[in-house]
């Protein structure tokens, strides 16, 4: 096979290292070792799935493919007008029409058809083929013959204690019952009970010696074990376990503003005065929650997700008003991260899908929910009061009349090559928000910038089965994290 200039500027033309590949193995992401852990039981099925049109057996690439992205990108584009085929109109008139199948899509419909009542005509929209957005479900059958089932996507249900009513009584209407990930699922005492804690992989490449340095007890128990100048150390230990008043003579709220408009590398450089070599620890270990290293992220967001350094400034409990919803988020956060489905978030999206079309998902409780497959074939039947068309693009929304007394709305999408035209009484748009412009002209000026405000950051991570966890059980070793690396670290899954 030739290869492009852009495969040699990639380097697929030269060798790749064993090492280089695996990245070390243990920081490739979140390792599972699945079977040894005992994580079978509803997690497997009986007969594997071999059926090539079910979509959680896909393999490669499986968030936001091109397939997925390139009719959007042509209409953005401004060119999918100008080549695409002639509207069909199919004849199809809905209630309610959503755009959207991502958790926000399927419970806009649920909720729908709770209010209007079972006879109310719903049909959701989806590029990908397979619903669930974000949450994305993965079966796959390991070399032994084991099918496996795991997450995509995003991966937990996030603080559900500070969820409003409205979201709890949706969680509770779908069949989810919280108290069971805290009572039946999820073993708290499965780490402790082994001796396993985290460590620190520092690299030749970034620390100047390769070294897995186990974090026990206080750092002052293990710092000195790490390959870092005299120097870092101290500094080190006092910003763990001793951090003075950094900020001392000024009041809490002189010191918050501060911080607020300071990131938290400058603080540890120039507040801190930390030693520079301490840095790579700690650059990217803000960017899984917040989207940005430590050189973007204020004092106050590091504070608010448990950065090391402000123990000692007395800056009360209470979330900062310039602190970002995710921050003050874990400020405020009293939940563990136990809420887990073994498809991560794709089991709420999968109940929504039982609960809109039962036949394609039958069954009634959180086990088999896990356990049974969906049958594709049924989420799109002609007749059936609740309808999911996948692999499909909405590419226009718009009033059949003027907006302000229209009655029906038309909803144009490309599937297969085709334009095909469906009309509604209502439409939910609950896609990505920077489309919405692009799928409508009816919007004001202020809804737009609105809608172009937020940025997608993108969150990288990587299941890999292990036949067994022996190496981790023989470190006392749960999690690691590896500065500078390209993955920045590994944890085992969830007990």
């Amino acid at each position: 096979m030739s290869l492009t200039p852009r495969d040699r500027a990639l380097g697929m033309d030269r060798p790749i290292t064993r090492r280089d590949f695996l990245d070390g193995i243990a920081f490739t992401g979140a390792a599972a070792a699945a079977m040894s852990l005992g994580i079978r039981g509803a997690h497997a099925q009986a007969a594997p799935i071999t059926d090539a049109a079910y979509p959680p057996r896909s393999t490669g690439l499986r968030g936001q493919f091109d397939g997925a992205a390139e009719v959007m990108h042509a209409v953005r584009d401004g060119w999918f007008w100008d080549q695409a085929p002639a509207i069909e109109d199919t004849g199809e008139h809905y209630d309610l029409v959503v755009v959207g199948a991502g958790i926000s899509g399927l419970s806009a419909a649920f909720l729908y058809r709770q209010q209007a009542g079972p006879d109310a005509r719903v049909l959701v929209i989806d590029p990908l083929d397979d619903f669930g957005g974000h949450a994305k479900r993965n079966e796959f059958t390991t070399s032994d013959g084991k099918h496996l089932i795991g997450y995509g996507g995003s991966q937990s249900i996030d603080s559900p204690s500070v969820f409003s009513p409205a979201v709890k009584q949706l969680l509770a209407d779908i069949g989810i019952e919280l108290k069971k990930f805290e009572e039946e699922y999820f073993d708290r005492d499965w780490s402790k009970s082994r001796g396993l804690t985290r460590a620190f992989l520092f690299t030749k490449e970034v620390f100047g010696e390769d070294k897995l340095v186990r974090r026990h007890g206080d750092a002052a128990d293990w710092v000195p074990e790490t390959p870092l100048g005299d120097k870092a150390k101290a500094d080190l230990i006092a910003l763990l376990d001793d951090p003075p008043d950094y900020l001392p003579g000024m009041s809490r709220e002189a010191k918050l503003e501060l911080l607020s408009r300071t990131v938290y590398k400058d603080f540890l450089l120039e507040t801190a005065k930390i030693d520079p070599s301490i840095l790579p620890l700690y650059q990217t270990s803000t960017a899984g929650l917040l989207g940005a290293g430590i050189d973007a992220v204020s004092c106050t967001d590091a504070w608010a997700v448990g950065m090391p350094g402000f123990d000692g400034m007395d800056l009360g409990g209470d979330v900062y008003p310039t602190m970002s919803p995710s921050a003050r988020l874990s400020q405020l956060d009293p939940d563990e991260y136990i809420y887990h489905f073994p498809d991560g978030n794709a089991g709420i999206a999968r109940s929504l899908v039982r609960k809109l079309i039962p036949e394609a998902l039958p069954g009634t409780t959180m086990e088999d929910l896990v356990a049974t497959p969906v049958d594709y074939a049924k989420l799109d039947v002609e007749g059936t009061p609740a309808r999911i068309r996948l692999n499909s693009t909405v590419v226009r929304v718009r009033h059949v009349g003027a907006p302000a007394t229209a009655d029906t709305v038309e909803v144009v999408y490309a599937s297969a090559g085709a334009v095909r035209r469906v009309t509604a009484g209502h439409v939910v748009l609950a896609c990505w928000n920077r489309v919405i412009p692009l799928l409508t002209d009816e919007l004001p000026a202020e809804q737009v910038a609105a809608l172009a405000d937020q940025q997608k950051v993108p969150l990288i991570y990587t299941n890999v089965v292990i036949r067994n966890w022996e190496a981790f059980d023989k470190l006392k070793l749960n999690g690691i994290r590896a500065p500078g690396r390209f993955f920045n670290g590994a944890d085992i899954d969830f007990p």
